[in-house]
């Protein structure tokens, strides 16, 4: 299971896929976008995949049990 967090340090948007454990997976650079284009893309990912994500934080938060 892994968390989705959209960020802009540094100046550079990224996504930052994070595991159970806190440490970062991998990141998806979107430093091609403009930082108000990098949080539409996250508005609108957000929208898509909710549900995705809340199920998966579930069945994590499940196992942790």
């Amino acid at each position: 299971m892994e968390v989705a967090r959209y960020d802009s340090g540094f100046h550079e948007p990224h996504l930052d896929v994070i595991g159970p454990d806190g440490d970062k997976k991998r990141i998806i650079d979107y430093s091609i976008l403009e930082n108000d284009q990098a949080l539409n893309v996250a508005i609108q990912d957000f929208k898509n995949n909710w549900m995705f994500y809340a199920e998966r934080w579930d069945k994590w938060a499940e196992e942790k049990k």
